[in-house]
């Protein structure tokens, strides 16, 4: 769930400052926060759907490789 809020404040010089630093101060641990929390949801799903893939194309490619022979027989 998504909550956006819109308005104007009007604030002293000194109290806009400490707004913006507190603003800048949370800012850092929100963006943090997210990047730990796609890292542990989306990269081990990423990994298992990788090898899937990865393990499909190596069947492909592993089926068209001819066996290779000497002296008459194949290794």
């Amino acid at each position: 769930m998504f909550v956006s809020l819109q308005f104007r404040l009007e604030l002293k010089k000194e109290d806009k400052e400490k707004l913006i630093r507190l603003m800048r101060k949370q800012s850092s641990p929100i963006r943090v926060a997210y990047r730990r929390l796609l890292i542990s949801l989306v990269f081990p799903i990423l990994g298992k759907v990788l090898s899937i893939l990865v393990e499909e194309v190596w069947d492909r490619v592993r089926s068209r490789l001819a066996s290779l022979e000497v002296g008459g027989a194949s290794r």
